[in-house]
């Protein structure tokens, strides 16, 4: 009798059977923690990549907008920015080139920064707010800003009249 109690009490072998249900739940939990880290990662990346694109983007059109002021305004032998008057929102850059007067006038339509010489238009800058032109003797200040992809950028120009 011993012999039967002691048989049914034994342990049964499990090897070679699968897995048991806490080692199935371990593996579970592991899976889960590691898939969670790797979304994680994941989400991280493409918002810093979302990021770097919107600096770089708004660099680009900064650039762009700033070359474009700075080269009316060396040209200039004049403006139509008053003298020690208040900021204004668009400004006319005049010079003579080849014996023809060139008059450039730069503004903002919506968000995009507009350049109009001799009745043809161009755009110059995108998502651009903010501008304004005053002037003080030969030096004409320009402030504008940039906004792409969550990311802004404010930018103050002073620049030389007839500075070439």
């Amino acid at each position: 009798m011993t012999a039967l109690i002691s048989k049914g009490l034994t342990r049964p072998s499990y090897k070679g059977r699968g897995f048991t249900l806490i080692e199935m739940a371990i593996t579970v939990g592991v899976m889960g923690v590691i898939g969670t880290l790797v979304v994680m990662s994941l989400f991280q990346t493409f918002r810093a990549s979302d990021q770097t694109s919107g600096k770089v983007g708004t660099a680009d059109q900064v650039a762009r907008v700033s070359r474009w002021i700075t080269r009316d305004g060396h040209r200039a032998t004049s403006t139509s920015i008053p003298d020690g008057g208040p900021p204004v929102t668009a400004a006319t850059f005049q010079w003579t080139e080849s014996g023809t007067t060139v008059a450039c006038q730069v503004s903002l339509s919506g968000t995009d920064m507009m350049r109009t010489c001799g009745g043809t238009a161009g755009k110059i800058g995108s998502n651009v707010s903010a501008l304004s032109f005053s002037r003080t003797g030969r030096v004409v200040n320009a402030s504008f800003t940039v906004s792409d992809g969550g990311y802004s950028q404010s930018v103050a120009l002073n620049v030389l009249i007839g500075g070439r």
